[in-house]
């Protein structure tokens, strides 16, 4: 598992689980209420079995309506035990979960 980069400690997380049938007025919603605390970097982790890069065709809209941030979008093919790895070390960083 990669580190996250100096500006991702900084960002607000927002893990996507099972990004295939995600609503992603979700990411929209939550991407708002954290802008509205201050944020203006966010970093998105996609969780999905969805291959590179047909992952962000679903989240083109979101990066699209959202260009006034800076947005980093990270795909992860995880297992189960890897995504507690994430999770563990996001645990002291703002993030939200947004699962189906």
């Amino acid at each position: 598992m990669n580190a996250l980069f100096s500006f991702e400690k900084k960002a607000y997380h927002i893990v996507v689980i099972d990004s295939e049938s995600m609503d992603y007025g979700k990411i929209m919603d939550e991407m708002t209420n954290a802008s509205s605390k201050g944020f203006r970097k966010f970093a998105i982790h996609v969780i999905s079995k969805t291959k590179s890069p047909q992952y962000l065709e679903k989240l083109r809209s979101v990066i699209q309506n959202n260009i006034a941030y800076t947005i980093t979008v990270r795909h992860h093919n995880y297992s189960e035990e890897e995504v507690k790895k994430l999770l563990s070390m996001l645990k002291n960083i703002p993030h939200k979960v947004l699962e189906k």
